[in-house]
């Protein structure tokens, strides 16, 4: 399963220096108008701990891949547009260490990257809406009907959007979402704003976010605060150095782990694991799918001759320390292809092909 994040901004406010922090990668900070696309593992000490006790072959975390827009959101071409409207979700940097004693220009900022791409998709509906206008007289009967739904509900968001209001906090029925759904409208992702610090407001981490986070209550996003710089530093680290220098600055959490792991729940995607002497592995998917499709993420072979699926939560199997065990002590459950996999399950699909 390919998650993909596109990683947006304005002018200096560190979306490279922050890509380079979540990917590990060393990108050219003088090096602009270029998209750079790395991979970040999502960290999980419920695998990591299963690890210990299989110790496997072959580890294998959930990940989510980045791509830093090199561009600035104003003035973007199309293939840039493109690339941004294809992501699953967005992740907003905002310069907030230029001027450590305010975040008003921060706010600012903020809210012109906002605004921005609100008028992306209010050009986009106005386009829609002429084009529309053009034809509907002439369509027949009953796509002339089709034409007005969708005229009334383009409408309908071009007010919504006019309001600075971004269309995921628009309470739309699945039809109304369909009908939209191929134009893939930048408000409609789910999106994360990290608000780049400076060293000297470390310790302000949660203020920040506090901060931003009432400022921009009606935007539906989520915040996060960190050091980009430091944070990049520190992914270039050794673990052993890292710690220390973690230690250094007082830092308790990486704040990195917490972007990865936003990013992973943006989508609303829980983590099954599969565990054995060979790999103890994540399987990404989404909240709510059920055992059949969620063999199908492993193998389509497995989704196809699905028999049933032995489930248990990794805190029996942390317990019991086996699989023997877990079954000894009726810890194992069968489930059908319609069991919606819960976040944390272990499972053996059984299949036959």
């Amino acid at each position: 399963m390919s998650i993909n994040l596109a990683i947006v901004g304005l002018p200096q406010s560190g979306r490279t220096t922050i890509f380079n922090a979540l990917t590990g990668d060393d990108v050219d900070l003088n090096v602009h108008n270029q998209t750079n696309v790395g991979v970040a593992k999502v960290p999980d000490d419920r695998l990591s701990s299963l690890r210990d006790l299989f110790r496997p072959k072959k580890f294998t975390l959930a990940e989510v891949r980045y791509l830093e827009i090199g561009q600035s959101v104003k003035n973007l071409d199309s293939a840039t547009l493109e690339q941004i409207s294809s992501a699953d979700a967005l992740v907003a940097v905002v310069n907030a260490f230029s001027n450590s004693d305010s975040w008003s220009a921060a706010q600012r900022d903020l809210s012109e990257l906002l605004l921005e791409i609100s008028f992306s998709d209010m050009t986009i509906v106005e386009k829609r809406l002429n084009k529309i206008g053009g034809i509907i007289r002439l369509a027949k009967a009953a796509e002339r009907s089709r034409l007005e739904e969708e005229e009334k509900l383009l409408k309908r968001i071009l007010e919504h959007l006019s309001k600075e209001k971004p269309l995921r906090i628009l309470n739309l029925s699945d039809y109304e979402k369909g009908l939209l759904s191929g134009f893939r409208l930048l408000t409609f992702k789910p999106m994360l704003a990290v608000i780049n610090i400076g060293e000297s407001d470390l310790s302000k981490t949660a203020q920040a976010e506090s901060f931003f986070g009432e400022k921009f209550a009606d935007q539906g996003m989520g915040f996060v605060a960190l050091c980009g710089r430091l944070e990049a530093e520190l992914s270039l680290l050794a673990p052993t150095e890292r710690e220390e220098m973690e230690a250094d600055f007082g830092i308790n959490q990486s704040a990195l782990k917490t972007v990865i792991r936003q990013s992973f729940a943006l989508l609303d995607l829980i983590s099954f694991f599969t565990v054995g002497t060979d790999e103890v592995r994540a399987w990404p998917i989404s909240n709510g799918t059920n055992a059949q499709n969620a063999a199908g993420k492993i193998h389509t072979d497995i989704q196809r001759g699905f028999i049933r699926a032995e489930v248990t939560n990794f805190q029996n199997l942390l317990l019991k320390k086996t699989v023997a065990e877990v079954k000894k002590a009726g810890l194992m459950r069968l489930e059908g292809k319609t069991y919606p996999v819960a976040d944390g399950d272990v499972i053996n699909f059984l299949f036959s092909v």
